[in-house]
Parts: C-alpha cells; sequence; structure tokens
C-alpha cells in the first residue's frame, strides 16, 4: 500500500529535487552562444570539417545523418502449453534452443524472462494476502 501520511508521503511541500541539472544540449547551446554560434553555424562548420578533414568529423555527421538501426531478432516459435509449470516451459526452451531452432542467447533471455514472470506472480500474491489480512484486522 502507498505510504499516505508521514514523513515520505508526497505533498505540496514535499516534492523530489531535481537532481540531474540541465540537460547537455541546453549547456551546448549555451556554450555556443559564448562563442557567438548558433546551431546553424555549428552544423554549417561540423559538415565543412567533415568534407575538408574527414576523421571522426565525417563520423560524427554520418552517425547524425544515417543513424545506425539497432537490430531485432525475427520472431522466433516453439511449442509449450500455457498450463505448464515454469519449470516444463523453461525445458520446452531449452530443449528448442538445443535443436538449434532458437539461439542461445535468445533461450537465456526467455528463462531469464520466464524467472521475472515468476517474481511478480509471487509478489502480486503477496500483495493479495497481506490485502485480506489487513481488511480482516480492519473489520475486528
Amino acid at each position: 500500500m502507498a505510504n499516505k501520511t508521514g514523513k515520505g508521503a508526497f505533498t505540496a511541500d514535499n516534492q523530489p529535487q531535481n537532481r540531474r541539472g540541465p540537460l547537455f544540449r541546453t549547456m551546448a547551446v549555451a556554450a555556443l552562444k559564448k562563442k557567438s554560434m548558433t546551431e546553424q553555424d555549428f552544423v554549417d562548420l561540423l559538415v565543412e570539417k567533415a568534407v575538408d578533414e574527414g576523421g571522426v568529423h565525417l563520423q560524427e555527421l554520418l552517425k547524425r545523418y544515417y543513424p545506425i538501426h539497432k537490430q531485432t531478432q525475427e520472431p522466433i516459435e516453439f511449442e509449450y502449453e500455457k498450463e505448464w509449470t515454469p519449470l516444463q516451459k523453461a525445458d520446452a526452451i531449452m530443449q528448442s534452443a538445443s535443436k538449434g531452432e532458437i539461439p542461445p542467447d535468445i533461450a537465456s533471455m526467455l528463462i531469464e524472462a520466464l524467472g521475472k514472470m515468476i517474481l511478480i506472480e509471487d509478489q502480486t500474491d503477496w500483495i493479495i494476502r497481506l490485502q485480506a489480512i489487513e481488511k480482516l484486522l480492519e473489520s475486528k
């Protein structure tokens, strides 16, 4: 249950502090202004250096002009029944990996996700039980 009273409760007077500070972009624009440059001036300078000198300037320009897209895994299929126990599901994943139907790294990720699902289910069960106990105690 959420803490509605006490020291940790969020109120109009008790709000978290912004500890991050200004964003890098904000600081960079401020630094450009100190040099009497606009963002467009900076981009123009970057393009000029990329064309004239290449190297790291060209790499930075290309990263922004043609960003590298993250690879995604193609969908995979393997057999399991919804009512299986977590152990049976993990076993099905391992068998699929051993047959080459699922890459080992994906099998590991699936088993890790299965473990996290079990933790979520356990925590949900504990919350439901605790709420039932609290309700029972309140009614006495």
